[in-house]
């Protein structure tokens, strides 16, 4: 099965597109989701004022929080501030997902 590039993607969009200062209002998401094949596979996302982002894989998913997690039957999520993002990539080395 091919890899997502979801970890990877919602950190560089993090750090790349969100201007420094508005950072602290978005929240990375790891968690499992189910996708369209109905497996369920670890994922990441963005969260933010009430909106869930889901830019991997060429995609451009803008949802309500709510609609998305439910959509995915999201669950045993993890939120990251920016500051623990950046924690997390020094001390593991990678983008994600981290344990």
């Amino acid at each position: 099965m091919l890899k997502g590039d979801c970890y990877e993607v919602h950190v560089r969009f993090l750090r790349d597109e969100v201007e420094a200062e508005e950072q602290a209002d978005w929240t990375l998401c790891h968690g499992t989701v189910t996708n369209a094949s109905g497996q369920a596979v670890e994922h990441c996302w963005l969260e933010h004022n009430g909106y869930a982002y889901d830019f991997s894989n060429g995609n451009r998913f803008e949802f309500p929080v709510e609609e998305f997690r439910e959509l995915t039957k999201a669950r045993d999520i993890t939120s990251y501030t920016s500051e623990d993002v950046s924690v997390n990539i020094i001390k593991h080395g990678h983008y994600g997902p981290w344990t």
